[in-house]
């Protein structure tokens, strides 16, 4: 049998057949060992975000500006209107007068008013601003203590003084007050003493006791020396 030997046609034909083959193969080994990656559109903007967080400032949106339609006012009938009558204002008269002018004042006719102070009239003990000091209280500084030294000095006094034996005497029982007011005044005397009592013998007993107190240091109101008023009631009790 006769052997079929290959023609240089067939041989060409063999050769693209297998350059086409091998492209194909070289094509599939690439497109399988080729791994192409792709991020998520979450996962990019995480990664941006882990970088620096931008301030993100949201603008309201400007609306529009709606134009409103523009009503028209329906005309009213307007009444007739009487013309008021304006005041008469009768015009001022103003005196021209040069400022230049000089103007001469006579001394002579001028007159002063003198002011004079007016005395302070008595005042409170409780209410004055420096109490009398009662002889062996300057040793006090504050007001308190002067007018509790003053108060206990004078109640040393009159007990002291008082005569005792005249409740005895009058034949009184019981409880007897003597209300007794005075003032020291602006040279630190006692004068304007006066007394009451239910009996007239013990009125007189304590204004005599008073008059006993000694000269004191007058009181001051506004830096002057002013008479002080002190009022005090004189309570014993008879068994």
């Amino acid at each position: 049998m006769r052997e079929n030997k290959p023609t240089r046609k067939s041989n060409v034909v063999y050769f693209q057949i297998g350059l086409i083959a091998a492209l194909l193969l070289t094509i599939f080994v690439i497109e399988n060992k080729t791994e192409v990656k792709t991020l998520k559109p979450e996962t990019a903007h995480a990664r941006e975000l882990d970088a620096e967080t931008p301030f993100v400032f949201h603008m309201p949106k400007e609306k529009p500006e709606v134009k409103q339609p523009v009503k028209e006012n329906k005309t009213s009938k307007k009444l007739p209107t009487q013309p008021m009558e304006k005041p008469f204002v009768e015009p001022a008269i103003v005196e021209a007068f040069e400022p230049n002018d000089p103007v001469n004042y006579d001394p002579g006719k001028i007159e002063f008013e003198q002011t004079i102070d007016k005395p302070i009239e008595n005042i409170d003990f409780r209410k004055v601003e420096m109490a009398p000091v009662f002889p062996g209280c300057e040793i006090y500084e504050t007001q308190e203590e002067i007018k509790s030294c003053f108060s206990s000095q004078i109640a040393k006094i009159i007990k002291k003084k008082f005569d005792g034996d005249l409740a005895g005497e009058l034949n009184l029982r019981g409880e007897q007050r003597i209300y007794v007011t005075f003032t020291v005044n602006d040279k630190g005397w006692v004068e304007n003493i006066k007394t009451r009592s239910i009996h007239e013998e013990l009125s007189n007993e304590a204004e005599r006791v008073v008059k006993l107190l000694p000269k004191m240091q007058p009181g001051q109101q506004q830096d002057k020396k002013v008479s002080v008023r002190y009022s005090l009631p004189i309570i014993f009790h008879i068994k």
